[in-house]
């Protein structure tokens, strides 16, 4: 029990310590942050605990296998072990009234003396036994074994019967036969039908070899015997008796048995009603009060068989009113020892203002959310809830169960939000730099590169751009928030979702940009024009590379821009040349014909090269036939130039050599025969033009019987291939 000289020690030191000694290790608050806003207020509380403690005696006898240990006196049985029982009991029952007044009275101004144990069963204290056969198996140690009869069980896959049916034939003993499928006939070659089967002499059964006809086969599991041996007996037909363990004996033993039950009461009295409500609350166990407590006075009552204690204390109180972080605390210590009962809920109080703060700048504004982060971090529960996890404060009851893992989440919550504000003004301007690069890029090379490379690779470069800020914004965070605290909130960003959704969306949108960017850079003049006359340059390419396979019919074949051939021809392209000669000699494009600039353009192609193309002599006989119709000469030998090609490669040729035989200069001196002939057969290779000059005829009966079913024919040919004129023709023709 505390004496008052250490009571006036104790005094010695403020209430205002003890607080800062247990806040200090958890939150952000020390000594100097405390300030007492009045002097602390000393009182006492008196207590009353009153002990009660009640005797309870009996007897007990309890039952063991095997045979009486040595040492222990046996009785003859039962009767006279119950009665020598009865007898001790007695006994004590009887001086137990003058061992509780002489225990009271031996030292009766301690605190809380409770009853020793064994006082009441002195001398009486030594067991009693008796040896007696086991019940349970009369004394043969033994018991029969409840699982089988003799040692021996049916057995499960026979259930008991010792035979099993046959798999193969389903316990029939036969059969169907294989050769005849079971039918008892089998198909006769020679003659085409069918005989009976001599596998199965007509039955369609056979014997089943595997059980001999007799449809069953001895059990596998227990050899046909129908038993088997039982596993939990060893086919002993007894197990060992559990009761005496296999001994036969078992013997009882009695002895005294002394209970004593303690009940304690503790009232408390102080002129404040909440401080008294404080010491009830924390004041529970009666065995704690000696070290905080002064004892006055103790009163002893005694009964047969029950004493009662009741001892009177004096509990000094103190009480000071401390201003922590703009917050009034009243604080309450007991004892000299200034037991704070409800610190830990100061501390929780003051970790909670500073979550609720940091949840308000995290989830609200978010101006102060550096501020307010870096004085939750300055808690050391805090920063090691940081760097651990929820695990930190685990079985750490001066702060709230849930406590821990609402931290963890504001943190994090804390510092994607500042992630958010320190990266976006930047990252817009990189998201513009790079859109507005894209764009002038496409804008002062197009059409080279295709605006989706410049708008890939200002993404890119972006891309580049926001990992290298995201890694330099990262490294500021955590040298701003310092230690390992600051780093473990820069690893809960980059497994943040929020990171790489910002991440994600932040490239996403900065290719969009790019690719948005350039491509509108295409549509303004100065690229535009580059890109147009670069898709002029191409298509024109192709018309050209295309031109010998866009047709039988020249006059229906692609012919590029004439301008376009001539500057190829002035660069040396023959096949541009050859083109641009027939461009000129059929008139395309609205242009007019100028034959003679069509030769001067096909002579050299027909002097300069070996073996001339049948274009080049086609398209010299063509001129030949425009710049000199009426010279007979002329147009046959141009007509016998064209006899050595191959007709059925080239129409064109054939159509050439009908419209030279039919002009009027050989007309004159050979007739149209030949002419027409050569007309009828291009129209047969599918010439259009040929089809329409011969449809023409037809229909008008001009050098040939009119035949308008075959001038359809042929017109609508023409038509269907798009050459000018056909359906005109066919029109007036219907």
């Amino acid at each position: 029990m505390t004496s008052r000289r250490g009571s006036e020690t104790g005094r010695r030191q403020r209430v205002a310590d003890v607080v800062a000694a247990q806040i200090e290790p958890l939150t952000r608050f020390r000594a100097q942050d405390l300030r007492e806003l009045g002097p602390e207020q000393e009182s006492w509380a008196d207590l009353t605990v009153t002990t009660r403690q009640r005797v309870e005696l009996d007897w007990i006898v309890t039952a063991h296998p095997g045979a009486l240990p040595e040492g222990i006196a046996a009785c003859a049985d039962a009767q006279a072990l119950e009665t020598e029982l009865q007898a001790r009991l007695a006994e004590a029952e009887r001086t137990a009234p003058a061992l509780i007044q002489h225990w009271a009275h031996e030292d009766s101004g301690r605190y809380r003396r409770l009853l020793p144990g064994g006082l009441f069963s002195a001398g009486l204290e030594a067991p009693l036994g008796l040896d007696e056969t086991c019940p349970a198996c009369e004394g043969r140690a033994r018991l029969d074994c409840p699982d089988c009869s003799g040692g021996q069980q049916p057995c499960a896959g026979c259930h008991g019967s010792g035979r099993i049916g046959c798999a193969d034939c389903r316990g029939l003993g036969r059969i169907a036969c294989g050769a005849c499928h079971g039918s008892g006939r089998t198909a006769s070659a020679p003659a085409g039908g069918t005989s009976d089967c001599q596998a199965c002499s007509a039955s369609g059964w056979i014997d089943c070899r595997t059980c001999q006809r007799q449809g069953e086969l001895p059990c596998p599991d227990c050899g046909g015997r129908g038993r088997r041996d039982c596993a939990r007996c060893q086919a002993r037909g007894e197990i060992d008796c559990t009761d005496c363990q296999a001994s036969g004996r078992r013997h009882r033993i009695g002895r005294l048995r002394e209970q004593i039950l303690v009940e304690d009461q503790i009232d408390i009295h102080h002129p404040d009603a909440t401080v008294a409500a404080l010491c009830a609350r924390h004041l529970t166990d009666p065995a704690a009060l000696g070290p905080l407590a002064t004892l006055e006075a103790v009163r002893w009552t005694t009964a047969p068989f029950a004493v009662q204690a009741t001892h009177r204390l004096r509990l000094p109180v103190r009480q000071v009113t401390l201003q922590i972080g703009a917050q009034p605390q009243t604080f309450t210590a007991l004892g000299p020892e200034l037991r704070v009962p409800e610190l830990h809920h100061a501390a929780s109080r003051l970790l909670a203002l500073d979550l609720q703060t940091l949840e308000r700048n995290a989830l609200g504004s978010g101006r102060h959310v550096s501020e307010a982060l870096q004085r939750f971090l300055a808690s050391p529960l805090n920063a090691r809830i940081a760097v651990i996890g929820p695990a930190a404060a685990t079985g750490d009851n001066r702060v709230a169960p849930d406590y821990p893992a609402q931290a963890r989440e504001r943190m994090q919550q804390a510092v994607e939000r500042l992630w958010q504000q320190r990266l976006w003004r930047p990252g817009v301007a990189l998201l513009a730099g790079a859109a507005l690069l894209s764009g002038g890029f496409t804008l002062l090379t197009a059409p080279q590169p295709d605006w989706m490379l410049s708008a890939l690779g200002g993404g890119v470069a972006a891309a580049t751009g926001a990992l290298a800020l995201d890694w330099r914004l990262r490294r500021q965070l955590a040298a701003e928030f310092g230690g390992e605290a600051g780093a473990a909130l820069v690893r809960l960003l980059r497994r943040a979702p929020v990171w790489r959704r910002g991440m994600g969306l932040g490239i996403g949108m900065t290719l969009l940009a790019c690719a948005l960017l350039a491509w509108s850079a295409t549509r303004l003049p100065p690229a535009s024009t580059r890109i147009a006359a670069q898709q002029a340059e191409q298509q024109a390419q192709a018309q050209l590379a295309h031109w010998a396979q866009t047709g039988r019919d020249y006059r229906l074949r692609t012919y590029p821009p004439a301008d376009w051939l001539r500057t190829r021809v002035e660069a040396g392209d023959r096949q541009a040349q050859q083109v641009l000669a027939w461009a000129l000699l059929l008139g395309v494009a609205d242009r007019p014909v100028d034959a003679a600039a069509a030769r001067r353009l096909l002579k050299p192609l027909a002097t300069e090269v070996p073996t001339v193309d049948p274009t080049v002599r086609i398209g010299l006989a063509r001129a030949t036939l425009l710049l000199e119709p009426r010279s007979a000469a002329a147009l046959q030998a141009a007509a016998d130039n064209l006899a050595s090609i191959q007709e059925s490669q080239v129409p064109e040729a054939t159509y050439t050599i009908a419209l030279l035989r039919l002009a009027p200069a050989l007309v004159a001196r050979h007739g149209t025969a030949a002419g027409l002939e050569a007309l009828q057969h291009a129209a047969d290779m599918g010439h259009p033009s040929a089809c329409l000059d011969l449809g023409r005829r037809l229909a008008t009966g001009h050098g040939l019987r009119r035949d308008p079913v075959a001038a359809r024919r042929y017109l609508g040919f023409a038509a269907e291939r798009g050459l000018p004129g056909a359906q005109q023709a066919l029109t007036t023709l219907k």
